[in-house]
């Protein structure tokens, strides 16, 4: 039994599908003690961690990229660039701007425009096929406490036709 999917719950279900990725956090190994200050997480439980852990072990024996790192505005338009990678960002989503509270929410990235400096993002909790996000605002929500900066780096490049 699972309280909440993980971003490592992500990658697994990739790989099951046979669709490469890489995995960058800055918590590759979570604990229990990690998150007791976070309310998101307050429905954790050690059953989750064991399972992340069981995760992890799994997809590295699959060849599966996972690098304890936090990528650089700079490196992740440079993974945009070939365009059949697109990334999966774990992000804040909190409802107000000046909230400090964690609301754990993924995102796709599917490009950057260097001439209106703004990413291409497809938002399942926005009414727009794609919205424009600033790196700002990218930044900051990514990189806001809670999210451990989860990115998967998805590799379309077997799918060409379908990005």
């Amino acid at each position: 039994e699972t309280s909440s999917p993980w971003t490592i719950d992500l990658v697994y279900l990739l790989i099951t599908h046979r669709i490469k990725c890489e995995f960058y956090s800055l918590q590759v190994s979570p604990s229990l003690e990690r998150y007791a200050s976070n309310r998101f997480y307050s429905d954790t439980k050690e059953s989750d961690i064991q399972r992340l852990k069981h995760r992890a072990e799994y997809l590295k024996l699959q060849g599966v990229s996972i690098k304890q790192a936090s990528l650089t505005g700079q490196e992740i338009k440079e993974k945009l660039i070939p365009t059949e990678n697109m990334i999966i960002a774990l992000v804040n989503a909190s409802p107000e701007a000046s909230s400090n509270e964690f609301y754990g929410h993924y995102i796709l990235v599917i490009g950057f425009s260097y001439d209106l400096d703004m990413f291409f993002v497809r938002d399942p909790s926005s009414p727009f096929p794609v919205t424009l996000l600033s790196e700002d605002d990218f930044n900051r929500s990514r990189s806001f406490p809670g999210t451990d900066e989860d990115l998967i780096v998805v590799d379309l490049s077997q799918y060409p036709s379908q990005i």
